[in-house]
């Protein structure tokens, strides 16, 4: 416990007064004797005992009354975790005292022993119980806040930098809020006082006065990633803690939106603010949030594929959702494309310039209240080399930061493709029918016969497709398998070229499958129920799906026949299956640095007269499944499937790089304009440090032009969630009565000094002060006017 004003505590001195008029007010009574009246002396002596025992009894009450108002006065202050405790000895006190007051008058009005003897054992125990009560709240300690009102602060802001503190209201956002929160607070610190600005978990150093620390309060900025605020909070009490300062408070200004609050281990926040700790530290919460909500945002990028062939289209989908408190309304979403400019990026009087977006396409959809909806766009025509666009809101709301949704696509000329098929083309048209699947145009298609293999540089080519494979000489096998060894990928569809299990047996081929073929599977025409399933939805191959990898209609495309094998090599994995007897469908093998893809039956089979199809995987009025897998298929194996231009916030990006023919350094623009210089590490350039939503531009030269390339990053839709933290989480989090929690300035001065001095008990000790006041007067009433009675 403190006092606002230890030295009125010296009035308590005062209570001696009445103490002092007491003595000096006695006089010695008159002796007369009076013999006939012996009777009436003796009860008068009983009568002047009762009455000596009410005038003691005023007296108490008299110098009880000095001394709390005294006490009052001072201002007596607990830490806020003693301060219910303080309040109920406060109670037993009163009560003590009213149990000791009521038995002293039972005395004087000579009620029955066993009436006093009752009231005076409850007062005893009363005592007694505040007696030992009080002595423990010692021996634990009263955890008292610092008791100097004035000297330096060693004080720690902890800035919230998560999306939703991009929220404008009233025409400032709750970033610039805090931030003036922040500076405000430091303008009425004392010069010598240290502060230190956290914005991460890591890393944090005080700053000896204000200056430096304003001066690192400006660079502050929001962040594409919820903050870690317990992390955050924990780092702050640490640095504190490592100041010879007494005096250390630890302010967090936040909008106390959940998802930065959803990381952390709680118990150690618990553990580091309690109140028995030999370095006490004061927490307060500034809530910068508010009760409007209304919130559009873009969310949930589905990009066909990333990495495409110049001219070819890539299909966009994504969804426009309105916050619980956001209306139903039209919302119009605008397609921007970035155009090319072999100039830009680059750095013009200290400032970044990037090219100009154009809008390429717009859509006006209805939105539900507090739901969402769909939105599409065909991306045409694109370009060689990356192309960089978004999907902007053009309505605007007070969080701006989810209305932009940025990708980047890539076209790669150097994709080059090998299809090889039977050994008369002019006989088999199934692998002309494949390469038209994979390339409509034929441009970066090669169509060659299996007889033409020996004369074909494998190498070449980033995959090779193989329809139907006959027998094939062994040393072609061998530069098949060594070219896949070394990094390419080889797709091989089975079919009719083989007549039985014997026939493979036979064939040097079979060193390229993922295990040994043991029969052909045959199925009645009028049975349906034969198709894929697919067993890893997630996988690259189906790409080209998009999300709706799970929902495939296979079984309209029933099979008759298919390859089964026998047993499959240990680094084997099947991606599909047959649905009735989960035969291997779709087969992955790894060899080396390549793999292969193995279809146990033909994608390119048609209905025949003479000789009944295997599938119906072409036979349908819409096929689009088997050209999915198809495109997905050789993509992947060409190393563009599982290529990514487009990653979410918080994973560290990574971009193929082949040193063979891209520069090995580039300098990185980020979305802010800041330019780093990133250097390839083998074909790959990886990047950590994405911490903002947007486009990232890479520039190079390569033979003395541009070599311009990028990524983008997208918001974590859950960053953006406005829904407000539930106190009783923070007390979980931070321990109940261990912070202060305050959403406006003139509860922030309350709390300040509240936390620097402790929870007054002054208005608690001028109530019993008042009620002290009332007992003495109505006891002084009674007393006098028996006192005048008895002189009458």
């Amino acid at each position: 416990m403190n006092f606002a004003h230890a030295s009125l505590l010296a009035g308590a001195a005062l209570m001696l007064v009445p103490l002092m008029l007491h003595f000096l007010g006695r006089r010695e009574p008159k002796r007369i004797t009076f013999p006939a009246l012996r009777f009436v002396r003796q009860t008068a002596i009983q009568a002047q005992r009762g009455w000596s025992i009410k005038r003691w009894l005023l007296l108490a009450l008299r110098m009880l009354l000095i001394a709390i108002a005294a006490l009052a006065f001072a201002s007596p202050r607990v830490h806020s975790s003693m301060h219910a405790t303080y309040l109920c000895l406060g109670l037993v006190a009163i009560l003590a005292l009213l149990a000791s007051a009521t038995a002293l008058l039972s005395v004087a009005n000579r009620h029955p022993k066993s009436v006093w003897m009752s009231i005076a054992g409850l007062a005893t125990a009363l005592w007694l119980g505040l007696g030992v009560w009080g002595a423990l709240t010692l021996a634990r300690g009263s955890a008292a806040p610092t008791q100097a009102s004035t000297g330096p602060i060693c004080a720690a802001f902890v800035i919230d930098t998560s999306p939703t503190m991009d929220y404008r209201q009233a025409n400032h956002s709750r970033l610039e809020v805090a931030k003036e929160t922040a500076s405000w607070l430091m303008d009425r610190m004392p010069s010598d006082s240290q502060i230190a600005i956290v914005t991460t978990a890591q890393g944090q150093r005080l700053h000896p006065g204000r200056l430096s620390a304003n001066q690192q309060l400006e660079k502050v900025k929001i962040e594409g990633q919820a903050s870690d605020l317990p992390a955050r909070i924990r780092s702050a009490i640490e640095l504190v803690r490592t100041s010879q300062i007494d005096r250390r408070e630890v302010y967090v200004l936040t909008d106390l939106s959940i998802h930065a609050w959803s990381t952390g281990d709680s118990n150690i926040l618990v553990d580091l603010l309690k109140p028995n700790t030999e370095e006490n530290v004061l927490v307060q919460i500034i809530d910068l949030g508010s009760k409007k909500k209304e919130n559009w945002s873009l969310s949930n990028l589905k990009l066909s594929q990333e990495i495409v062939t110049p001219e070819s289209f890539v299909d966009v989908a994504a969804s426009v959702t309105a916050s619980p408190d956001t209306a139903a309304g039209q919302v119009t979403v605008e397609l921007y494309v970035e155009q090319r400019d072999p100039r830009l990026p680059t750095i013009k009087n200290g400032v970044a310039v990037f090219p100009k977006n154009v809008v390429r396409d717009r859509q006006t959809i209805d939105v539900p209240a507090a739901g969402k909806a769909d939105v599409r766009f065909s991306l045409r025509d694109i370009e060689a080399g990356t192309t960089h666009a978004e999907l902007r809101l053009s309505r605007p709301d007070p969080l701006a930061i989810d209305n932009q949704l940025p990708f980047t696509i890539e076209a790669l000329d150097s994709n080059k493709q090998l299809v090889l098929g039977g050994l008369d083309l002019r006989r088999n048209n199934q692998a002309i029918l494949a390469a038209r699947m994979l390339d409509p145009e034929m441009k970066h298609i090669e169509l060659h016969s299996y007889a033409d293999l020996p004369n074909i540089e494998l190498a070449s080519f980033d995959a090779i497709l193989m329809v139907d494979p006959p027998k094939i000489q062994a040393s072609e096998v061998a530069r098949l398998a060594k070219v896949v060894e070394s990094g390419k990928g080889l797709m091989i569809i089975l079919g009719r070229e083989m007549k039985n299990d014997n026939a493979w047996k036979d064939s040097a081929t079979i060193k390229l499958l993922p295990g040994t073929i043991s029969r052909l599977w045959r199925k009645p025409m009028t049975d349906d129920s034969h198709y894929f399933v697919s067993l890893k939805p997630n996988h690259p191959v189906w790409s080209p799906f998009g999300q709706t990898s799970n929902s495939v209609p296979w079984n309209f495309h029933p099979i008759y026949k298919y390859w089964v094998f026998d047993k499959l090599a240990e680094d084997a994995s099947v991606l599909m299956a047959y649905s009735d007897s989960g035969h291997p469908a779709v087969i992955e093998q790894l060899r080396g640095s390549g793999r292969i893809l193995t279809v146990t039956t033909p994608t390119t089979d048609r209905d025949s007269v003479d000789d009944p199809p295997w599938n119906r995987l072409l036979a349908t009025a819409n096929p689009w499944p088997n050209f999915g897998l198809m495109v997905g298929a050789m993509q992947y194996l060409s190393g563009t499937g599982s290529a990514r231009r487009n990653f979410q916030i918080g994973t560290a990006p990574t971009l193929d790089n082949p040193i063979e023919r891209l520069p090995s350094r580039y300098d990185l623009f980020s979305p802010s304009g800041e330019v780093v210089r990133v250097q390839a590490q083998g074909n790959f350039l990886n990047y950590a440090y994405a911490q903002q939503v947007g486009t990232y531009r890479l520039r190079s030269v390569q033979a003395d032009r541009p070599a311009l390339r990028g990524f983008s990053v997208q918001l974590d839709p859950r960053t953006v969630n406005l829904e407000h933290l539930d106190p009783t989480v923070l007390d979980r989090i931070l321990g109940k009565d261990q912070y202060f929690l305050v959403s406006d300035r003139e509860h922030l001065q309350n709390s300040i000094g509240q936390a620097r001095h402790g929870k007054d008990l002054a208005p608690f000790l001028f109530v019993i002060l008042f009620v002290v006041m009332i007992a003495e007067q109505a006891m002084s009433y009674r007393f006098y006017s028996i006192g005048t009675r008895t002189t009458k």
